[in-house]
């Protein structure tokens, strides 16, 4: 079992110098609104996932949008730093500290780490 009470405190403290990594700051706009385990967050953009906005595609006038349930790209997607606070026990362990609660059983969270990765080598089980 890891000790995630203090891998939060670390992270609190390397906010100092990351700030996006927990969302402080100018982050917290981007961050917390959607950091509740009930939220059913969705996505309109179709292409491929860029981390920054230095990376954001060309406006196009062509640009469909297309709703879909976030979730729908895996892990090895995300290009941000690896961070096994970002993964799936960090995650809980985040929900639990500050909401008292987890993700329902039909979340998209599950799904997104029960499988092992090089980003998130250790997957979570779903409750059942």
């Amino acid at each position: 079992q890891k000790d995630h009470k203090k891998q939060f405190k670390s992270l609190v403290s390397e906010s100092q110098k990351e700030p996006y990594l927990i969302g402080v700051g100018r982050f917290a706009y981007e961050h917390w609104p959607a950091s509740h385990p009930n939220v059913r967050p969705c996505d309109v953009y179709a292409g491929p996932y860029q981390h920054s906005y230095s990376k954001l595609p060309k406006w196009s006038w062509w640009w469909t949008p297309k709703l879909q349930r976030a979730g729908w790209m895996s892990q090895e997607q995300f290009q941000g730093p690896k961070r096994e606070w970002q993964c799936g026990e960090g995650r809980l362990y985040e929900y639990r500290f500050l909401y008292g609660t987890e993700p329902p059983p039909d979340s998209f969270f599950w799904d997104q780490y029960d499988q092992p990765t090089e980003r998130c080598p250790n997957p979570i089980s779903k409750p059942y």
